[in-house]
């Protein structure tokens, strides 16, 4: 997903997950079937109830983060409609091209850093994403560059994997994302937006798998 990424090859890793669950993955195809799978066939449904979270309306211009194949960015271009914009970004030219060829023209692409972002100062209205900020590696960063380039009064959105409670469930998916995913989020999502310079940092609990932070760029 976003970030700038060194490949991260494990033991026991096949090649066709790209360069490792923990980096940069490019098995667009793949990834997209995948994670159809993980969320039973709902990923569409929940992702068009995050893009509602967001708080973006009609005609305004949004960032997604770490956009992979598109979904949250569709789910997004049908919030802000035809005579809004939203920019889907990845560190895979794979993602992107696999997302731009399923998008409508409302959904442009780009592949961009979430850490240094290629965008004038405050340029966007939203900036959103979904289950990408435990595979980049400065997050915190990731989280200046999205305060630098909304406008005053823009709102940020960040979902991510909740662990699951088992031990040994979280010890196994810790393992798997070179313990990227090993550490519940919600603390984390906050004190970095609040230190980034955002107001009105909230989290919720979107049940089963999401916690979600929202702030407000003063």
């Amino acid at each position: 997903m976003a970030g700038h990424q060194h490949p991260h090859r494990h033991p026991g890793h096949p090649d066709h997950l790209g360069d490792g669950l923990a980096g940069v993955i490019r098995q667009a195809g793949w990834y997209h079937w995948v994670t159809e799978a993980a969320f039973l066939g709902q990923r569409g449904r929940i992702y068009r109830k995050l893009a509602k979270l967001s708080g973006a309306r009609s005609g305004q211009d949004v960032l997604d983060l770490g956009c992979g194949t598109g979904t949250l960015t569709r789910a997004m271009a049908a919030v802000v409609g035809p005579s809004g914009s939203v920019l889907g970004i990845d560190p895979a030219e794979e993602m992107t091209s696999f997302a731009a060829q399923r998008s409508s023209r409302v959904c442009r692409f780009r592949a961009m850093s979430a850490e240094d972002l290629d965008l004038p100062d405050r340029s966007v209205d939203v900036v959103v994403s979904a289950l990408a900020m435990h595979h980049i590696p400065d997050q915190e960063r990731a989280a200046r560059e999205a305060f630098r380039v909304l406008r005053p009064g823009g709102r940020v959105m960040l979902a991510d994997f909740r662990p699951p409670r088992p031990s040994w469930l979280r010890s196994a998916l810790g393992r798997l994302s070179d313990h990227r995913m090993d550490h519940d989020p919600e603390n984390g999502l906050v004190t970095m937006l609040t230190d980034a310079g955002f107001d009105h940092v909230d989290t919720l609990w979107q049940p089963p798998i999401f916690v979600v932070a929202q702030a407000r760029r003063p």
